[in-house]
């Protein structure tokens, strides 16, 4: 069976989201695979209305919650998710190579070693979900993080986050020769990308990593988005403030982009 697919526009209005949507819409469509919040510009999707859409048109729609888990609000029942994936290392606090894939039912079929004689998957749950042998270290690093996130209070780390993003947005735009490409009403996950006087986004980034400057230059594994917002030419640098950045850094990260060489 051939899969073909189409890329729809990104459009800041949700409503006009929707309908490139609609427009894009086919006899034989089955399913709307979308990124929650981009990991490059910080936009955010409305996951809720995409999700009643495809529920009323019967089609499967899969959520890509890398830059939102656990920190922005997802209900998979309300906002009608058939499947959510997301790695482990950004907003869940876990180790790097583990992550989430939440599904109505087992993707993966095997032994279990609680029902062993059984030639099908036990109904009962953590088992049924549990084939074969796990990554345990990852799992409980998970479980950790989400611990954290629970303790601390979602809400309050995302507003942390975002209450230093706005800063950094609104310094950098007062810097002569910085490019900002999202405006700030439309960033909803702590995530800034930038660029600096006539320099690719890898010059920057290494002469930022120089001054122990933790940012990423490039395409972030996004040329769509890029193209989009007319930056593949030379990526962006992206820099992601944290619950655990403070404010001396960033005071830091933004003296050495004001003065830098």
């Amino acid at each position: 069976m051939r899969i073909t697919f189409d890329q729809v526009p990104y459009h800041p209005d949700p409503d006009r989201f929707l309908q490139n949507i609609r427009a894009l819409e086919q006899p034989n469509t089955a399913m709307v695979a979308m990124l929650h919040a981009s990991n490059v510009f910080g936009v955010v999707h409305p996951l809720g209305l995409v999700g009643d859409y495809c529920r009323r048109k019967g089609w499967l729609f899969v959520v890509d919650a890398a830059q939102s888990a656990g920190i922005l609000p997802i209900d998979m029942q309300a906002m009608h998710i058939s499947a959510l994936c997301a790695p482990g290392h950004k907003s869940l606090f876990g180790t790097m190579g583990t992550g989430v894939l939440a599904l109505p039912d087992s993707l993966t079929e095997g032994g279990t070693g609680s029902h062993s004689f059984d030639p099908q998957m036990p109904p009962d749950l953590p088992d049924r979900l549990e084939a074969g042998t796990l990554n345990n270290p990852g799992i409980l690093s998970l479980g950790a993080g989400v611990r954290f996130i629970e303790k601390t209070g979602r809400a309050e780390i995302h507003e942390y986050e975002m209450r230093l993003t706005r800063w950094l947005y609104e310094e950098l735009a007062a810097c002569p020769g910085i490019k900002l490409y999202t405006p700030p009403e439309h960033i909803g996950v702590p995530v800034l990308s930038f660029n600096v006087d006539d320099r690719t986004s890898e010059e920057t980034a290494a002469y930022l990593a120089a001054r122990q400057i933790a940012v990423r230059g490039g395409y972030h594994c996004a040329p769509c988005a890029h193209r989009f917002f007319g930056t593949d030419k030379r990526g962006t640098v992206r820099v992601s403030p944290g619950v655990f950045t403070g404010m001396n850094e960033c005071e830091y990260f933004l003296n050495s982009v004001k003065f830098r060489e």
